[in-house]
């Protein structure tokens, strides 16, 4: 005699058996990015992990490099987000950060990651060129160095080539790329470019360009 299948599974649980539903399944990270966090030594940097879990009554657990387990007072937890505070106190204490979460149904089969590295200063901004100029515009792009862990702006000086006298002063906060205007025509200038976060500022790189005159020369 056939037995007909039941359309759910049961699972043991520690008080019994438990009645898996077709929808349910083990937690699993709300974002797959791995996420970068920089950190000094003797600071702190809170870490969030958020899982999307059905069941939704989770419980989490954190390890450094997958054998450094953290305590229970070094995160807490709400719901299906957890928040862990890492405090490198020497080289050890960098690597990368692992999360899990469990629920009645198991534990979620790949951990939620992010890298925690040294912070310092940002690399300097690399390969830039200019693009149109017009008479009284330069356009200029640059790419982006490692912004040092930390989040980075980029900051554009631009001084005359015979006062040295500050002309403008533009700062661009997603990427090294600038248009600039209200400049004398057929004037020279050096396009002065670096990268900020909050533990100091990159190398400067310098540019020479100039804006077109209006009979169409070039610059000086």
């Amino acid at each position: 005699m056939s037995r007909r299948k039941n359309a759910t599974t049961s699972l043991l649980g520690a008080s019994g058996p438990y009645c898996r539903r077709p929808n349910q399944d083990v937690p699993r990270c709300h974002s797959v990015r791995s996420s970068v966090y920089g950190v000094g030594r003797t600071e702190s940097v809170s870490v969030a992990c958020e899982v999307d879990a059905i069941p939704r009554n989770v419980t989490f657990a954190w390890a450094l490099d997958g054998d450094k387990v953290l305590s229970s007072e070094q995160y807490r937890t709400n719901g299906t987000r957890s928040v862990a505070t890492v405090s490198p106190r020497s080289p050890q204490d960098y690597g990368l950060l692992m999360c899990w979460a469990s629920n009645v149904i198991g534990r979620q089969r790949e951990p939620c990651t992010f890298r925690i590295i040294p912070a310092g200063p940002p690399e300097e901004p690399k390969n830039c060129i200019i693009g149109n100029r017009t008479v009284h515009c330069i356009f200029l792009e640059c790419e982006g160095g490692h912004d040092g862990g930390l989040q980075q702006l980029f900051q554009l000086e631009v001084f005359g080539t015979d006062s040295d006298k500050l002309t403008a002063n533009v700062t661009a906060h997603n990427a090294p790329v600038f248009n600039i205007c209200s400049l004398p025509p057929k004037e020279s200038f050096v396009l002065v470019v670096y990268a900020v976060n909050s533990k100091g500022k990159s190398k400067q790189i310098a540019i020479h360009a100039s804006t077109m005159s209006f009979n169409g020369d070039t610059g000086k």
